[in-house]
């Protein structure tokens, strides 16, 4: 009985055998797929590693404190001293704020925190850009130094209460946090 043609099922070639006994399973005949291994490929060891260093980076972004608030409280108090200043330059009344260790507050008038009885043009007290109130309380970072910055009338030029313009000093720095510093410039009342 004569042996049928078997091909090879990887090049489709034809596998002729030479004796009775070689079949497809046979070296000459078989298709070359590797035998079953214990171990990793090194492909799965540097995937592994990747993902690995992508979660560290991440959990240590995630736990340590870059001072993000800092940076968040800061800007707010820049706002805020920007509104101070433009409250004084349209009005006949100095405006400014006065810092305290973790809040601060608008003030008029060299310290007086106004209300809507002492500016009966208004109908009701002036309140802190996007606050609900005269005072910002809900900082999560401490101020430094506490004092209360005013800002002259007509002009917006910085001053500390109590004292005149010529004896700012430039540049005022208050700190923000551990990480943040606002600059006054005395002429001008820049803030940055």
């Amino acid at each position: 009985m004569p042996h049928a043609i078997q091909y090879n099922l990887l090049t489709f070639t034809p596998c002729f055998p030479i004796f009775k006994f070689m079949t497809i399973k046979n070296k000459t005949c078989s298709p070359n797929i590797p035998s079953p291994s214990r171990g990793f490929t090194m492909l799965e060891i540097v995937a592994v590693l990747v993902i690995l260093g992508v979660l560290a980076a991440v959990a240590v972004n995630r736990f340590t404190d870059i001072g993000a608030k800092d940076v968040a409280a800061a800007n707010t108090l820049k706002v805020h001293l920007r509104y101070a200043q433009l409250r004084a330059m349209g009005d006949v009344n100095d405006w400014g704020i006065e810092i305290e260790a973790d809040t601060y507050t608008l003030v008029r008038d060299n310290g007086n925190v106004p209300t809507g009885n002492s500016l009966p043009d208004l109908p009701g007290a002036p309140y802190l850009p996007g606050e609900d109130s005269y005072k910002n309380e809900n900082l999560d970072a401490t101020l430094s130094p506490q004092d209360t910055i005013m800002f002259s009338a007509a002009r917006g030029r910085p001053y500390l209460e109590g004292s005149d313009p010529e004896n700012f000093p430039n540049p005022y720095e208050i700190t923000v946090g551990n990480s943040q510093t606002i600059n006054i410039t005395t002429e001008t009342g820049f803030i940055e």
